[in-house]
């Protein structure tokens, strides 16, 4: 664990352009049910949504560190995000920040920070269905400043044509704030179409708090069977693991 701290503090100073940093730890199929009835999580009780991402066939989008996103949330707004994993915040436009859906992410794991930026858009209800089920075209969901956006601090012109949707992701998420910790640890439990689960934890504190964060995060997984990746995509890689659906032809 010092050897992870030490990372992060070298990180934080990489990362001082934001103010707030998101520590994140993922627990593996083998360690959900245990996790789920240590913390008394319901289903029943867990704010419900699920996650669609698009990609190639081959992952292209993954391979240049970019994340295409919707998502749709029971009884909240319905929205779409494209990401862009690694970015340096200092270097960031100031045009980009006028966005209200546009933020700068900054994700610590045990052993090191990287910063991410990230475009959301709302999306009207129904449509992320449409595309999910290859009804309607993907780039329906994304808008000129945000393939703008990919072009501008990426060098990306993405072609959505291209890309085909992955089964959604069904979540559960809750907070827990009443087991002792500093900070409420936010919990979600992903389910693919073909039953595959994991878990994702995370908590925002300070940049200041960031390494004591992750010593108590860790520790409040232990139990559980944390899986201590170092790989900040990799439930992206997860979720992209599924088989995409063939495009309806028109």
């Amino acid at each position: 664990m010092a050897r992870g701290v030490t990372g992060l503090a070298r990180g934080g100073r990489r990362a001082a352009a934001v103010d707030e940093i998101e520590v994140k730890a993922g627990l593996p199929e083998r360690a959900v049910k245990r996790a789920l009835k240590r913390w008394k999580l319901d289903r029943d009780h867990g704010a419900r949504r699920w996650l669609h991402f698009f990609d190639t066939p081959q992952r292209d989008l993954l391979a240049a560190g970019i994340v295409a996103r919707a998502r749709r949330i029971r009884g909240g707004e319905h929205d779409s995000t494209v990401k862009l994993r690694p970015v340096t915040p200092a270097a960031i436009g100031e045009q980009w920040r006028a966005f209200r859906g546009f933020k700068v992410e900054t994700d610590a794991s045990e052993r090191e920070i990287v910063a991410a930026a990230s475009f959301s858009m709302p999306i009207a209800r129904g449509v992320i269905r449409r595309v999910g089920r290859g009804r309607d075209p993907v780039g329906d969901l994304y808008d000129d400043g945000q393939r703008m956006f990919l072009l501008g601090m990426a060098g990306v012109r993405v072609d959505f044509a291209r890309t085909v949707g992955f089964p959604p992701i069904r979540a559960w998420r809750w907070k827990v704030a009443d087991l002792g910790l500093q900070w409420p640890i936010g919990v979600e439990l992903w389910r693919r179409e073909d039953g595959a689960r994991r878990i994702e934890c995370s908590v925002k504190v300070p940049l200041a708090g960031a390494a004591a964060a992750v010593r108590e995060i860790l520790s409040f997984l232990d139990d559980a069977g944390v899986e201590r990746a170092t790989d900040p995509l990799a439930r992206v890689r997860w979720a992209l693991g599924a088989t995409p659906r063939e495009r309806r032809r028109r």
